[in-house]
């Protein structure tokens, strides 16, 4: 528990020094649960399976559900501050 809360104030810290606010860090570090529960949510209501390895390793376009999943939340990170010229 110790270098899991350590790990939440270094990264803050850093995205604090990013940005130069300690506000914008906290938007953009709570957008990345609600990926992740979005992401779960849509995985249980379609049935799909987490699996971290592929079934089919000779099919390199097929991805792992985890892989998917660590992919959609990196990609909507990034977009949880957005300036407000842009919306």
């Amino acid at each position: 528990m110790f270098a899991f809360m350590l790990a939440l104030i270094l990264i803050f810290l850093v995205l604090a020094a990013q940005f130069e606010s300690f506000k914008d860090p906290l938007i953009v570090m709570g957008t990345v649960p609600l990926a992740l529960t979005g992401a779960l949510v849509f995985m249980w209501y379609f049935d799909i399976t987490m699996n971290i390895f592929r079934p089919d390793r000779d099919n390199h376009a097929y991805r792992s559900s985890f892989e998917k999943t660590v992919s959609y939340c990196g990609i909507r990170k990034p977009r949880g501050k957005m300036p407000a010229w842009q919306t």
